[in-house]
């Protein structure tokens, strides 16, 4: 019995009715009276995944299973969606399990127009292993790479209007509130401040880094289609980016002075200005290329008593000193500037290979020699693919080069398809680098060394 109870009782910790899919439910019922009536078409999977630290004593890093389920149905004039996804990470608590509603929107269409209402997924773009144009969608970075980015993806209540010209298009998204990327927590080893917990005993962000803010977004996306070799997209957005920017505040605390950097999270709005596209050359070479400028990009500064100095040579009377000089700052020690990041790229087929190239360059305008970011950070992608066993057995790399920082990230994997329902994969994460510079401006690699990982999964389709 207790056991028993101890299963309904964790079982009722999955929020299967949060206010979301409530209000949606509620919807459904009144707007759509006939899906109770429609022919539903479910379709799901069920994922067990496992990752082990490769460096010291091979900690299990993670070990989860994770439910998705997938309904469909059609409805007068449309469609509607749900995805639901109940998620157990054992390696926290066996009876752990949390509940999400990944996506629940209802299609329309009309003549010319199509509607969707609701939580969705809206993904951009043609660039491998960076965000340029595919920046709508909140993500889960939280445990970083023990995800692939289709399950890093969360939808956004948001209202998405298509009206097409023949094969053209345009695009208009409009969403009421804003959803921040989920980050990992100061603690973790997945953290992104890095270059502060050299310098400073200990910090905090007074921030979940999950947050919902009553933000109004904006984009519009031009489609062009009418060329059979050439494709292209424009966007135009007002839209606020998931990661924040984090005003900085000196504190000294303790008996013992104890210099603490508090980090609070910005988010701000921003115009945008946005391209991708594609050429075909021919049927084995296609050259793809995406850029974003963004007018107001906040960057980062620190005064340079902090950079000069080693804090813990400073006397008490010192430190608080410099505490109230970081207090009389009023930008929290943030920069806007125009920031534009492109993409150039090719695929090429040869032999059953397929090889993908990138180069990325980020460029700040109107530059600062104070800003922790550097004017030019270029970075390359390389991805090689090859499938044997009549597209049973699947293989590629993928690695990603920082040229200012000197570190690299790779991705070895492999996969089997075991059945038409069944399939098997298994893959390194590997990090490497030189370490960076005090307070480096950028994220590294080397900061991640010690959690390469190894991973095997199992997935089974229904």
């Amino acid at each position: 019995m207790a056991h028993k109870n101890l299963f309904f009782s964790e079982f009722m910790k999955i929020k299967l009715i949060s206010s979301t899919s409530f209000l949606f439910f509620a919807l459904l019922i009144i707007l759509f009276p006939k899906l109770l009536k429609a022919q539903l078409s479910p379709s799901g999977k069920f994922r067990n995944y496992n990752a082990i630290l490769t460096s010291g004593n091979q900690e299990y890093l993670t070990g989860r299973n994770r439910l998705t389920l997938d309904i469909d149905a059609p409805v007068s004039s449309g469609t509607v969606f749900i995805s639901n996804q109940i998620l157990n990470t054992y390696t926290d608590s066996l009876n752990s399990l949390s509940y999400e509603l990944k996506e629940a929107y209802v299609d329309l269409y009309f003549q010319s127009i199509d509607l969707r209402i609701g939580k969705q997924v809206i993904a951009h773009g043609r660039a491998d292993g960076v965000f340029i144009t595919d920046i709508l969608t909140p993500l889960d970075l939280s445990e970083f790479l023990t995800k692939p980015i289709d399950l890093m993806r969360s939808g956004i209540t948001s209202l998405k209007a298509t009206r097409y010209f023949g094969s053209n298009y345009i695009e208009l998204v409009l969403a009421p509130v804003f959803h921040s990327n989920i980050l990992a927590e100061t603690n973790s080893r997945w953290s992104l401040f890095k270059q502060f917990k050299d310098d400073f005993s200990s910090f905090y962000i007074d921030s979940n880094l999950s947050e919902t803010k009553k933000l109004f977004q904006a984009s519009t996306h031009f489609a062009f289609r009418n060329n059979i070799n050439w494709n292209a997209d424009l966007f135009v957005m007002y839209w606020a980016n998931g990661n924040p920017a984090f005003a900085k505040e000196l504190v000294v605390s303790g008996f013992i002075p104890t210099p603490v950097i508090q980090l609070h999270p910005q988010y701000s709005r921003r115009m945008i200005l946005a391209y991708s596209g594609n050429y075909i050359v021919s049927e084995n070479f296609i050259v793809k290329s995406e850029s974003a400028l963004h007018l107001n990009k906040p960057f980062d500064y620190l005064p340079q008593t902090i950079i000069n100095t080693n804090l813990e040579e400073l006397t008490p009377l010192q430190l608080n000193q410099l505490a109230q000089n970081f207090q009389r700052n009023t930008d929290g020690f943030l920069k806007k500037k125009p920031w534009l990041i492109s993409m150039f790229g090719a695929q090429y087929k040869l032999h059953g290979w397929r090889l993908t190239g990138q180069i990325v360059n980020e460029h700040i305008f109107k530059y600062e020699n104070i800003l922790l970011q550097k004017q030019n950070f270029s970075y390359a992608t390389l991805q090689l693919q090859r499938s044997f066993l009549r597209d049973k057995f699947q293989t590629s790399v993928f690695s990603r080069y920082n040229f200012p920082g000197n570190d690299l990230w790779m991705n070895p994997e492999a996969s089997y398809e075991v059945s038409d329902e069944i399939e098997a994969g298994m893959g390194l994460h590997l990090f490497v680098g030189k370490e960076p510079d005090r307070f480096y401006g950028h994220f590294s690699f080397h900061d991640y060394k010690s959690n390469s990982f190894g991973y095997v999964r199992i997935t089974a389709f229904f």
